[in-house]
Order: structure tokens, then sequence, then C-alpha cells
């Protein structure tokens, strides 16, 4: 799997960033697509220096298409 993460100290702005995604995973129309927002505290695809109870994120996560996974995190 690959992921499209986006760290932000805004819960409004992760639910935004959220809706964008859905938004291009829609138009994508991709099968294994997912799109998840909330709370970095304990997730475990957000590296530990992240996970915070302050801390928000918005994640796109899509299949690889027989190439390396991809990983990209954005600190808003």
């Amino acid at each position: 799997m690959s992921y499209n993460i986006y760290i932000t100290k805004s819960s409004d702005a992760a639910d935004l960033i959220a809706q964008g995604l859905l938004h291009e995973a829609n138009i994508l129309e991709t099968d294994g697509i997912t799109v998840s927002h909330g709370c970095t505290d304990g997730k475990e695809i957000i590296p530990v220096i992240f996970q915070s109870p302050y801390l928000y994120y918005a994640c796109m996560e899509y299949p690889c298409d027989n190439r390396a996974s991809h990983y990209s995190l954005i600190v808003c």
C-alpha cells in the first residue's frame, strides 16, 4: 500500500483536506483507495514524533501498481 498523509494542528483543516482527498479518490475511480482523518495519537501509519492528542491527520491509502510503495508525509 502507498500513503499520502497530511499533518496539521487543526481538526477542521484535517477534515477539509480529507474531503479533498475523497473527491480526488472519486475522480480516480480506483478500487482499494481509502481516505481517513482524525487525531494522530496512536496511529501506526504516523511516525511516533507526530503522534499527539494535539495533532490531526488526513490520509489517502491506495494500492501500488507493480511499483515500490510510496509514503508521502506533509506537515501543514
